[in-house]
């Protein structure tokens, strides 16, 4: 979209005209822009729309980011406007500096635990009930173990060996050898007590971002703002804690991870049955990393990228390489010498 179609929805959605409108770089999935209106500058949000993808991340984020701010949570940016019409959200500009991947401290890992800690807490507060479940949340490991089965045989259904034979041969290569690998995982650990069918009793579960890398992040004034609400909603406190460690984007330092799932672990309730789930479900996650960032090989990603003028091609290679390397995680994590293990057991 060019800024003076943003101009032309926002003027549509609100009856005024931006003064000025500037599109703003490194979104993926939606049209953002910066627009300078009578009531101060605001992000413009233009949600990407497919007949295959029906989640409302509209309402979604604008739902979840209205409630946060009604509890006092001033970490993430404040609502101002919802026009369905025009698939648009309009919220708070934050003048803020990107993280760099390298550049993240433990400050920073502290801040995340905080805001994950308070989501945890307004769980009890009046309208949380009606906010959806986050959108990758599963009620059992089982679940887990099927939605991940299915995003790889949607992958390798999705991609025509004619057509880009080095992803062909990863997917139906190495990426096939570790699905396997997963399976044997949480077969074994079946084999000693843990019951996959298990569903989370929804009063252990938390509020969740849902995408709450630190690429989804602005420093203000050494504070960071949490950004992108989209996928938002009632999580499984063991994905919440996984998916933080595992996001790639702008990664958590190796050395923090032990650390912020301790941490985490405490604010979170997390007891001894809640870190065996842990123990088995991140290396699910680890694994379906790797699917997640070939998506650019199916429709719908690709039709969101360019929406948003994204080079496709140029993504594929990138994203390719990416899920290669996110591999090696997938293995650390299924050995037998992990680091939750001896959280598991209690050693530590």
């Amino acid at each position: 979209m060019t800024p003076g179609e943003v101009a032309s929805a926002v003027s549509r959605a609100t009856g005024e005209r931006p003064k000025e409108v500037v599109l703003l770089k490194g979104v993926g999935n939606n049209v953002v822009a910066k627009v300078n209106m009578a009531a101060g500058t605001r992000v413009a949000k233009i949600y990407f729309r497919h007949p295959a993808d029906p989640r409302d991340r509209l309402g979604t984020e604008y739902d979840m980011l209205t409630f946060l701010w009604e509890a006092g949570v001033r970490r993430v940016p404040q609502p101002y406007g919802m026009f369905r019409d025009d698939s648009l959200g309009l919220y708070e500009f934050i003048d803020g500096v990107p993280l760099a991947p390298g550049g993240v401290t433990w400050k920073e890992v502290e801040q995340l635990i905080s805001f994950l800690g308070e989501m945890y807490n307004c769980k009890g507060r009046p309208g949380a009930q009606r906010l959806p479940t986050a959108s990758e949340y599963a009620p059992s490991l089982a679940d887990y173990r099927e939605n991940v089965s299915r995003r790889f045989q949607r992958l390798r259904q999705g991609i025509d060996p004619k057509m880009e034979p080095t992803a062909a041969d990863f997917v139906n290569g190495p990426l096939f050898r570790a699905h396997e690998d997963l399976a044997r995982f949480l077969a074994n650990w079946s084999k000693v007590g843990m019951n996959l069918d298990d569903v989370l009793d929804p009063a252990q579960r938390t509020l969740s971002p849902a995408d709450h890398g630190f690429q989804n992040t602005l420093a203000r004034n050494g504070q960071l703002v949490f950004l992108d609400f989209e996928y938002a909603g009632w999580d499984d406190p063991a994905q919440v804690i996984a998916n933080a460690c595992l996001h790639p984007a702008v990664p958590m330092p190796t050395a923090f991870v032990p650390r912020f799932v301790e941490d985490l672990s405490e604010r979170l309730r997390g007891g001894l049955a809640f870190r065996r789930r842990l123990r088995c479900l991140y290396p699910l996650l680890a694994f379906k990393w790797s699917l997640i960032m070939l998506n650019e090989f199916l429709p719908v990603d690709r039709d969101r990228r360019a929406f948003t003028g994204a080079d496709v091609e140029l993504k594929k290679g990138i994203q390719l390489k990416k899920s290669i390397l996110q591999l090696d995680k997938v293995k650390e994590a299924l050995a037998d010498d992990f680091f939750l293990k001896e959280m598991v057991h209690g050693t530590n």
